[in-house]
């Protein structure tokens, strides 16, 4: 089966320290079985740092401190484990954050989620959205689905990127096509919105 992602997919690479909302920071960070028995047996000096880390349980994750840093993570917003290791030693959600993946009746797609400031940047800045090439293949059988999301996403798509229709007309078109009620929204009601969901941080 191949592996599909957007062509802005590509461009994507964590920004580490530069970044102001990092994901080393506020969330639980649980540690895949492989890479747990990886650091069980590391010998190099910090491996038992990374042990004296860890949080045995259900879920093997990394003890956060009191302002909710990950233990790995120093002054300079810097992951240690990658400085001291290499990245080849990250646990899975580490390694793969922000990406995701969707397997289709095609093959599995990746994408980014916009939960990370740099993949909202390439996304938001990308006119390449619509456009998928191929970036990998892995073992499995192709899927059966009876609702052709791929196809469907393609026409909206077409739909959207028609910029000699009047934006909110487009969004009529697809609820028109797909039978559903627009609710198309000015500035003000979407700030209200925007406004009543929960801070992150300052």
């Amino acid at each position: 089966m191949k592996i599909y992602a957007p062509e802005y997919y590509k461009d994507f690479s964590c920004i580490a320290d530069r970044c102001r909302h990092s994901c080393c920071v506020g969330w639980e960070i649980d540690i895949d079985g492989q890479t747990h028995g990886i650091y069980r047996e590391l010998s190099a000096d910090y491996g038992e740092k990374i042990r004296e880390s860890i949080e045995e349980g259900e879920v093997p994750h990394f003890r956060l401190s009191e302002d909710e840093r990950c233990p790995h993570l120093d002054e300079r917003g810097l992951c240690r484990i990658i400085t001291c290791l290499g990245e080849g030693y990250l646990c899975s959600i580490c390694r793969e954050h922000p990406r995701f993946y969707n397997r289709t009746r095609l093959g599995t797609e990746a994408g980014l989620g916009m939960v990370c400031e740099e993949a909202c940047r390439i996304i938001l800045s990308s006119d390449g959205y619509s456009s998928f090439s191929v970036i990998g293949e892995e073992e499995g059988e192709d899927i059966e689905a009876e609702f052709d999301a791929v196809g469907h996403r393609q026409r909206i798509f077409d739909i959207l990127s028609d910029r000699t229709v009047e934006y909110k007309k487009r969004l009529c078109t697809i609820c028109s096509e797909y039978k559903k009620t627009p609710s198309v929204m000015e500035d003000g009601e979407w700030r209200e919105v925007l406004s009543s969901l929960e801070y992150l941080s300052e």
